[in-house]
């Protein structure tokens, strides 16, 4: 990825990480502790909006989602050219290296198990 464009990801990444959480926060009403029964004036087939503030639980999600995303980046590479940290991969994660080390790993386990019915006939494998 040249220069240009890894910067472009990592500049609207982060522009758009911003964003969300200041949408949240600027948006955000005081903490109530009561519902209130004041409408926002939106009818919709007799159905009205209430003006309560968003529910603690799900805003308190919405910042765990972002603290993800963060978290998530910093460990794989979503940055631009940014390889990520995860412990393990020198150089950085990557697909195929994830692909590599499973293979290694299968073919450590089941490479005896093969290797046994490989050198048996078909009739003694069959018995």
């Amino acid at each position: 990825m040249t220069s240009f464009w890894s910067w472009y990801v990592v500049i609207l990444t982060t522009v758009t990480l911003v964003a969300l959480v200041w949408l949240v926060f600027a948006t955000r009403k005081g903490q109530h502790s009561d519902t209130t029964d004041q409408t926002v004036g939106h009818v919709y087939d007799g159905i009205e909006e209430y003006d309560n503030p968003l529910p603690r639980w799900w805003f308190m999600l919405y910042i765990g989602t972002v603290i993800f995303a963060v978290g998530y980046l910093i460990l794989y590479p979503g940055m631009g050219n940014w390889k990520g940290i995860l412990p393990g991969y020198e150089g950085g994660w990557t697909s195929a290296k994830q692909w590599e080390r499973e293979v290694t790993k299968a073919d450590e386990k089941y490479g005896p198990i093969f290797a046994k019915y490989a050198s048996m006939s078909i009739e003694d494998v069959a018995k």
